[in-house]
Parts: structure tokens; C-alpha cells; sequence
């Protein structure tokens, strides 16, 4: 199930036209390819199925940690606002790529410019 939401996560992301924008580089699985221009992002996905005592639903609960790098803080900023607006501003249900998102919240940011 993790790889359908990725895909169906991702299709979203790229779908908004400020994600495009502020994320250039792209959205890659796992890690930002070397000749990926900044600012770029790689996500990792997990799932854990929901179940009942009669077996799993077919529905999962999944989570997408996105990481993004670029250049500047101005542009790790711009990138991130983009992001967080996109999952705002997406429908509470949506299909993509044959699978249902119910809804999208983002639990937390980090931010480390050194």
C-alpha cells in the first residue's frame, strides 16, 4: 500500500502548480537523484493497515516524511510554504492514481540552516 500512496501523494504534490514552482529539482522516492537541480525534495512512505477482529479493512493509515533541500533558506522557505499550502488547500477526499486520499494534515516541520 505504501507505494500507491506515494505514487498518489506525489501526483498530487506535482499537480499544483506552486509545488512545480518552488520545487524544481522534483519529488523523488527515497533520495534526490546527483544531477536533480535545488530546490529538490525525496520522501520516504510508511503504512500500517487497519484491522478488525474479523482481518484488515483494506484501508491504511500512511505517512509521507518529505525532505527538501536547496541553495538558500529563502528558497527551503519558499519550498516548504508551497508544500504546506498544497496539502491545505487539497480536497478532504481526492483519488489519484486509483487510490483514495481521505484527507492530508502536516504534522510538524523542521527547519536547520547552518
Amino acid at each position: 500500500m505504501s507505494l500507491a500512496f506515494a505514487k498518489s501523494l506525489r501526483a498530487l504534490l506535482l499537480a499544483d502548480a506552486n509545488v512545480n514552482v518552488a520545487v524544481p529539482g522534483g519529488i523523488h522516492p527515497d533520495y534526490i537523484p546527483q544531477e536533480a537541480t535545488f530546490p529538490a525534495a525525496a520522501y520516504t512512505v510508511t503504512s500500517t493497515p487497519a484491522s478488525s477482529i474479523s482481518g484488515t479493512f483494506g484501508i491504511c493509515t500512511a505517512e509521507m516524511v518529505l525532505h527538501l533541500r536547496a541553495i538558500t533558506p529563502a528558497q527551503i522557505a519558499a519550498a516548504g510554504a508551497a508544500v504546506l499550502q498544497s496539502v491545505i488547500n487539497s480536497p478532504n477526499r481526492t483519488e489519484a492514481h486509483g487510490t483514495i486520499i481521505a484527507g492530508l494534515r502536516v504534522t510538524g516541520a523542521t527547519y536547520d540552516a547552518e
